[in-house]
């Protein structure tokens, strides 16, 4: 329907245009003429303008010239009328179909959302929540002096184990360590150590196979926090097997004849 409106209404004022041109084509042949007559009068004689009838002809192509103006004006008033209230129509159809175009958004966006919708005091909370997570991450951790190289915890009665255990860190390291042995069926801590930056470190260890995990860093925050954000994570993916009345050497300098492998793992799993 809107389609039809607007051709028809560009049908009518393509007529219009026509017809004012044509119009205006005819008109002005004819006060070219007129104004040649006009022209041709006041070029006569004075003593024949003194004759009646030439005034009454004077004054009927004056009144023609007049009038022809006049109603020529009135055509192009009519055709620009024409054109505005075009533009109008063309306007409120356009108007119309942005307000249909976004009330049938609305309406597909309020469809879209109403599964997903979270009731105010849910929202409340997940703001706090994530307010408080972004107080976390701001927030500095307290700096604590180094532990002493060796410094750790050992589930294990040491009088009864009858192997030794040497840790070597990477040749040329600059960080510290903490070491975390764990068994490799139950999962369970064995023990943990630190080793400062360019140190080694010898425990006694009981028999048994180990998983070794390693934590990575400069700065120290204490046990829970260990290096902080800084810090890298990795885990030896060797079954570790340490048998009875051995010196066991673990040394993290890689070498071509080394057989034990690495990867990294998340905090969370250290």
């Amino acid at each position: 329907v809107c389609n039809k409106n607007r051709h028809r209404n560009r049908f009518s004022a393509q007529v219009a245009q026509q017809d004012y041109r044509a119009f205006r084509f005819s008109n002005n042949w004819k006060l070219l003429l007129s104004h040649l007559l006009l022209n041709l009068l006041l070029a006569l004689s004075d003593n024949l303008w003194n004759v009646y009838p030439i005034q009454i002809i004077y004054q009927a192509i004056s009144n023609i010239i007049d009038g022809s103006t006049s109603f020529c004006d009135y055509k192009r008033a009519n055709f620009e009328t024409m054109q505005n209230q075009n533009k109008l129509y063309r306007f409120r159809q356009l108007s119309k179909s942005i307000a249909i175009f976004i009330l049938l958004g609305g309406l597909v966006s309020i469809a879209s959302c109403s599964s997903d919708y979270t009731l105010p005091n849910q929202l409340v909370m997940e703001e706090s929540r994530s307010l408080v997570e972004k107080g976390k991450k701001k927030e500095t951790l307290p700096e604590l002096p180094l532990p002493e190289n060796g410094y750790g915890k050992f589930f294990f009665e040491s009088s009864r184990t009858s192997s030794k255990l040497k840790f070597v860190p990477h040749a040329g390291t600059k960080e510290n360590m903490i070491v975390k042995l764990e068994d490799w069926e139950t999962g369970k801590v064995v023990c943990w150590f630190f080793v400062r930056e360019g140190e080694t470190f010898e425990t006694p260890i009981p028999e048994g196979s180990y998983r070794f995990k390693i934590a990575i860093g400069k700065t120290w925050y204490g046990e829970e926090r260990l290096f902080g954000r800084e810090a890298s994570y990795s885990s030896i993916i060797n079954n570790v097997k340490i048998p009875e009345r051995t010196n066991f050497t673990l040394n993290l300098t890689p070498s071509v004849i080394g057989t034990l492998n690495s990867k990294k793992i998340e905090a969370a799993n250290f």
